[in-house]
């Protein structure tokens, strides 16, 4: 699965965040998924 493959304008549980098989890394906040940014040094 990718990020693209979600309707970002949805709101979505933890239990949906558990489910999720992404190859990039998200984060669920307030009920909305967040890709997340990529870390440095």
């Amino acid at each position: 699965m990718q990020f693209s493959d979600i309707n970002i304008n949805l709101t979505y549980t933890y239990a949906d965040y558990l489910k999720w098989q992404f190859e990039e890394r998200v984060e669920l906040i307030k009920g909305k998924i967040y890709k997340m940014s990529a870390q440095t040094g």
